[in-house]
């Protein structure tokens, strides 16, 4: 294990978070930091644990607490210099410190894990695995959709109370006025150059791939409306809308980025790239990533009822009009309006998060291959898997074919500017 990684936390890190999370008379005996897991969890940091040990003088015995803790990438040197260069971690801290802990506070139940510690080193929060809680490696069934859904709801809907909470006189607050670190876009970036450009173009040709390896009778044109929408039209849609309200959205819910447990109590973890923009997207890109094409035709009607009678609920408990700040029929407007970019961008996180845990691994593995994959050439590996894993290619076709249909019947210069 690198070395850097004994000193991600020191004695007094450990003195602090032992002493928010146990109130009586203790003092610490020792801590150990190993690593969380030898599979690939995520491409954005590295994942361990933390065990502290400590004397209970009431108990006069030595306990041991567990801890989760994410830093910034330390193995792989191309994922360090990816990170230093586009800023994810520290884009994640400044959440924990400064928004979560105030959005968590005006829901009636917990939403994320607990953070102890986030400094620039890393973020030490509560293991949910502790409390039973899990990712969850498969479609969600109707159950737990609804379970994520009322989650999002919530989440949400925080932003709009506390908002509303503190906009005096006619003095309109925005949780983006305050907070502009919190709320850099680092998905996608259209700057020539930039690490997150790099990111863009290759994910986009390697789109434009499987596309063409459908064989479809108008690839050309369905692929020249794909690459419109990404460089000229995701912007738009990523960005601060000044047609539909805007909330803390995650932006990044495939099934890594969230936590159940057996009562289907749901937590949302991994904020690096929250944004600040209308829920909608939020919410179907969360379901175009979690579900199948036809498990949403049949319910897409009814999660968006749920979503909205959540939403509308958590708003009447703080005596807040629903009609004013957030009417139904311009809910569904925005539904209508997000769904090509939402889909667009399942896809492109697909291509990440669908490929087998053995290509993951061939490609963490090595700092060139990573770069290769991230920047350069990923329809190489992608179009490797789509012939040789029909599991990678079911799940691709559940949201490349939505998005096909929607390219195929949208004239994308006109979405833009109506």
């Amino acid at each position: 294990m690198n070395d850097e990684t004994f000193e991600l936390l020191t004695e007094k890190d450990c003195c602090k978070i032992l002493e928010q999370h146990v109130s009586a008379d203790t003092h610490l005996v020792n801590y150990k930091i190993y690593k969380a897991n030898s599979k690939v969890v995520g491409y954005m940091g590295d994942h361990f644990r933390l065990k502290i040990f400590y004397q209970d003088y009431l108990k006069n015995t030595v306990q041991e607490l567990k801890f989760f803790v994410k830093c910034k990438p330390i193995i792989n040197k191309r994922q360090a210099d990816y990170e230093n260069e586009t800023g994810f971690f520290k884009k994640e801290c400044l959440l924990y410190q400064n928004i979560l802990p105030k959005l968590s506070a005006l829901t009636d139940v917990q939403l994320s894990p607990r953070c102890y510690l986030a400094n620039k080193k890393c973020l030490v929060m509560e293991d949910l695995m502790n409390r039973n809680f899990a990712s969850k490696r498969s479609y969600l069934n109707l159950e737990e959709c609804e379970s994520l859904v009322r989650c999002l709801a919530k989440f949400h809907c925080a932003s709009i109370v506390f908002e509303e909470l503190y906009s005096f006189n006619g003095n309109k607050f925005r949780l983006n006025q305050l907070f502009k670190e919190e709320f850099k876009e680092i998905a996608f970036s259209f700057v020539e150059g930039q690490p997150r450009n790099k990111w863009l173009k290759t994910t986009t040709e390697c789109v434009i791939q499987c596309i063409k390896f459908l064989q479809l009778a108008n690839t050309h044109n369905i692929n020249e409306k794909l690459k419109y929408v990404a460089f000229n039209g995701m912007e738009t849609f990523i960005s601060p809308s000044e047609k539909f309200r805007n909330v803390v959205t995650h932006s990044d819910l495939w099934c890594n980025n969230f936590m159940m447990n057996d009562d289907l109590e749901c937590l949302l973890i991994d904020f690096q790239l929250a944004r600040y923009n209308p829920p909608a997207y939020d919410l179907l890109l969360s379901l175009y990533l979690n579900t199948t094409k036809d498990f949403l035709e049949e319910n897409m009607e009814n999660l968006l009822e749920l979503y909205y009678i959540t939403f509308k609920n958590m708003l009447l408990q703080y005596k807040i009009t629903p009609e004013e700040v957030f009417p139904k029929k311009r809910f569904l407007e925005s539904i209508e309006y997000f769904k090509l970019p939402a889909v667009l961008e399942a896809v492109y996180f697909a291509t990440n998060t669908l490929i087998s845990p053995e290509t993951s691994e061939y490609v963490m593995a090595d700092a060139e291959r990573y770069h290769e994959f991230i920047f350069v050439n990923r329809s190489k590996y992608i179009l490797e898997e789509f012939g040789k894993n029909s599991s990678f290619k079911s799940g691709l076709l559940q949201v490349l074919i939505p998005l096909i249909d929607i390219l195929q019947k949208t004239d994308v210069k006109q979405i833009l500017f109506t």
